[in-house]
């Protein structure tokens, strides 16, 4: 276990220091930044977003694959960027770029292979989750859910990067809102606020802004979006289903957030069949 007193001093020098000399946790690709901004804008026409997309080689390639995995596309066959921008419309385009975009940035490091592994895998869980929980909840677009639930634990690869087996070993003993209390001690920093910078830092969307760093305290949540509740719920129920990580049938669930987001208990069976599915569906999204 940690030597709190000198772990405190060790642990959170070394992070404050990273932080300042790294403002930025990863570079955001910048092709996807560029797609992103086209496909927001009306004026833009699809023949420009397909040149965006192709001046990267590895971005076509992605979104031409996910383009055709029964996740994004159950029904045919995209033969082609331009088909698959035209079929599937810009926000379906901007979410695929996004999510790939996450995967590159969850891949990159030095080290730490295994942590970087899990929290890919438990990020496309608790999205799978998301996107099925956002179908009953009005306020809220099954696009955005998802790329919430990708994005929601991205603070921790900062961990992952400057003490990744001092972080193991914390996250093994606590989790929800006790490691986000562990994490403010030790290192004067969560993985929640180191989140919500690069967040700031890539110009994400306010609504995944928030469930980035509120998704362990819904309720300080400072925006208007629901997300924060969606993520936080969708975040436990992975964890206790088991998708996207081992199962922990104990992990405690806020009932009260299903109420305020109109989701009824009973529906929950149906919803853990279908995130599973959803989640299988998923692993054409880029592993790390």
């Amino acid at each position: 276990m940690l030597h709190r007193a000198e772990d405190k001093r060790r642990l959170g020098k070394l992070i404050q220091d990273h932080l300042k000399s790294h403002p930025e946790l990863r570079p955001f690709p910048e092709a996807v930044t560029r797609l992103v901004s086209a496909c927001s804008d009306a004026e833009t026409s699809n023949k420009e977003i397909v040149s965006i997309i192709a001046c990267d080689p590895s971005l076509s390639v992605k979104i031409l694959r996910l383009a055709n995995s029964p996740l994004f596309c159950p029904s045919r066959d995209v033969k082609s960027i331009l088909h698959a921008v035209a079929l599937l419309g810009r926000r379906k385009v901007k979410s695929i770029a996004m999510s790939a975009a996450a995967a590159d940035i969850i891949s990159l490091g030095e080290g730490t292979a295994l942590q970087r592994q899990q929290l890919w895998s438990h990020s496309v869980g608790c999205a799978a989750v998301a996107g099925c929980l956002a179908q009953r909840v009005e306020r809220i677009e099954q696009d955005n859910a998802f790329l919430a639930g990708i994005f929601h634990d991205v603070g921790k690869l900062l961990f992952f990067d400057v003490i990744g087996k001092e972080y193991e070993e914390l996250t093994s003993s606590f989790r929800g809102v006790s490691l986000i209390d562990e994490e403010t001690f030790l290192f004067g920093a969560t993985h929640e606020q180191i989140g919500v910078s690069a967040a700031n830092l890539w110009g994400l969307p306010d609504e995944i802004l928030c469930a980035i760093g509120w998704h362990h305290r819904p309720e300080q949540n400072p925006f208007s979006h629901p997300h924060a509740m969606l993520i936080s719920i969708a975040n436990d129920l992975a964890k206790t289903w088991g998708i996207g990580s081992p199962a922990i049938p104990e992990h405690e669930l806020d009932e009260s957030l299903l109420t305020q987001l109109g989701i009824a208990n009973e529906d929950l069976s149906e919803i853990r069949d279908l995130s599973f599915l959803a989640y299988e569906q998923s692993c054409d999204l880029s592993p790390v």
